[in-house]
């Protein structure tokens, strides 16, 4: 983030959180913390969006859903992929239009 906005200060950053599986299970308390972290970095630029796709992709139990898991148990299958989707078009789209419909970043004066 740093080397990009040294050269590119103005850039927006789309961060997506670290996502659980059932291969890495073990490492989900320190994924989800690193997660905390980061979100928290990305709320004090308004560069930086974090997106939340775990949450999508866990059921009740806060386990990841295995339908949405290719065999291995670590890579997202095609419905998986789907719901990541789903979950990032939104952000993208609030990302690049302002409500107005002028690409974000578009000087006042030019959508008047």
């Amino acid at each position: 983030m740093r080397k990009v906005h040294a050269v590119l200060p103005k850039t927006r950053i789309i961060y997506m959180g670290l996502m659980g599986s059932r291969l890495r299970w073990q490492l989900w308390p320190q994924m989800a913390k690193a997660n905390a972290l980061i979100e928290e970095f990305c709320q004090g630029d308004d560069r930086l969006w974090y997106v939340d796709v775990w949450r999508f992709l866990r059921n009740d139990q806060n386990e990841p859903r295995d339908e949405l898991f290719r065999p291995d148990r670590l890579h997202l299958n095609p419905d998986g992929y789907r719901v990541w989707s789903s979950v990032l078009s939104p952000v993208l789209t609030r990302m690049l239009y302002r409500s107005d419909g002028a690409p974000a970043g578009q000087a006042e004066k030019d959508s008047k």
